[in-house]
């Protein structure tokens, strides 16, 4: 008789849990919001931030996480594989989320064709971007000063340009926006065009040089208060960027990021 009235209380009190969990997420939460975040693109700034106005309703889609998770079940991949499914990882956890109505969802993820078709009237789908000369730069010597061994660059950058990894960066917007597969061509016309049209169909694009701005539309269109602070200083001095980053190399990166170039081009048209 003890066991049945305990296991009757169960979920009724399961019930009120929840029912006090959902006022508390109405009540400090924004509206909807999806943060695709480009890394180096000011993004740590701006979901750290978002997260105060979603404590209790908030993801965050880790890269790293990612990986171990996929080398935890696949320990002889190479790196190339395990980049690749833990992209294809993040996609299914975001649409998970998305699924299970969190209010606030940021990460590490490329834009995802049927997460915006199934979710894009109920979000906000918000992201920012970066003049891509600076993003190059930036990603380099974020990469030189790498903990992990898997993003760490030991080249100097007048020899990294010249690699196929960098010309991979230089057509970076295009893999992370395009909606290809994570195995297709950055470079294609196919991924740049479709790039486009997808940074065109998302709500808030921000630019590292214009953080204010952003600012504005989060408050305006999420109803939330937000202060978007510079977090993340750079790891290499002023004077040793200076002194490598030399007129040809800027040059050398210029060449390379043609789609990066386009791409950021056509989003200042359209939300600059």
């Amino acid at each position: 008789m003890f066991l049945g009235r305990i296991q009757r209380m169960v979920p009724a009190r399961h019930g009120i849990y929840k029912g006090i969990q959902q006022r508390l997420v109405e009540r400090f939460s924004g509206n909807r919001v999806l943060f695709h975040h480009v890394p180096k693109c000011a993004g740590s700034s701006v979901y750290r931030q978002l997260l105060k106005s979603y404590v209790f309703s908030h993801r965050v889609l880790h890269v790293g996480p990612a990986y171990r998770a996929y080398e935890d079940m696949h320990e002889k991949s190479d790196q190339k594989k395990v980049s690749e499914e833990s992209q294809k990882f993040r996609e299914y956890l975001l649409l998970y989320y998305l699924h299970q109505d969190i209010r606030c969802i940021a990460g590490h993820v490329r834009f995802s064709e049927p997460a915006y078709r199934l979710f894009c009237d109920r979000y906000t789908f918000v992201t920012t971007l970066r003049d891509p000369v600076a993003w190059f730069i930036s990603w380099y010597f974020y990469n030189v000063t790498a903990n992990e061994k898997r993003w760490k660059v030991a080249m100097p950058i007048d020899e990294f340009i010249e690699t196929e990894q960098a010309r991979h960066f230089g057509a970076g917007y295009a893999h992370f926006f395009s909606g290809l597969p994570v195995e297709a061509e950055p470079y294609s016309r196919e991924a740049i065009e479709r790039a486009k049209s997808n940074i065109g169909k998302m709500h808030i694009v921000g630019f590292v040089d214009d953080m204010p701005g952003l600012q504005s539309q989060l408050r305006k269109t999420l109803g939330i208060k937000i202060t978007i602070p510079h977090d993340n200083r750079a790891r290499i001095d002023p004077q040793t960027r200076n002194r490598v980053i030399t007129p040809a190399v800027v040059a050398k990166i210029r060449a390379i990021s043609t789609a990066n170039l386009e791409i950021y081009e056509f989003a200042r048209q359209q939300f600059g």
